[in-house]
């Protein structure tokens, strides 16, 4: 009965770590796009809309909506562009967990 309680509380651990990163992955996915967006075309230049996909502006806007939440409740010393472009940096061998992706960006 230990056994199969300790291997429980194993795969409940394991698939909660999977999820986080699942969410910090789907993040960094965004804010790349928002940075690309941003380099493409220039802050918050006119034509933007017209030049990116659905699916690239469906990405972004998660990145947006999730940095907009989280600036709520935090005080961020820079930008929410800035905050996107720090998060779209994290390198892809080892990606913080979701919460330490935004508040490392804040500033």
């Amino acid at each position: 009965m230990r056994i199969l309680i300790s291997l429980l509380l194993i795969a409940t651990c394991c698939a909660q770590a999977k999820a986080d990163n699942a969410e910090s992955e789907l993040l960094v996915k965004g804010c790349s796009e928002v940075a690309a967006i941003y380099d493409r075309q220039g802050q918050r230049h006119l034509y933007a809309g017209f030049t990116t996909s659905v699916s690239e502006a469906l990405r972004a806007g998660y990145c947006k909506g999730v940095i907009d939440q989280y600036r709520r409740t935090e005080h961020c010393s820079n930008t929410w562009t800035e905050q996107a472009k720090r998060i779209a940096i994290q390198a892809d061998d080892y990606l913080p967990s979701f919460n330490q992706l935004l508040s490392r960006s804040c500033g």
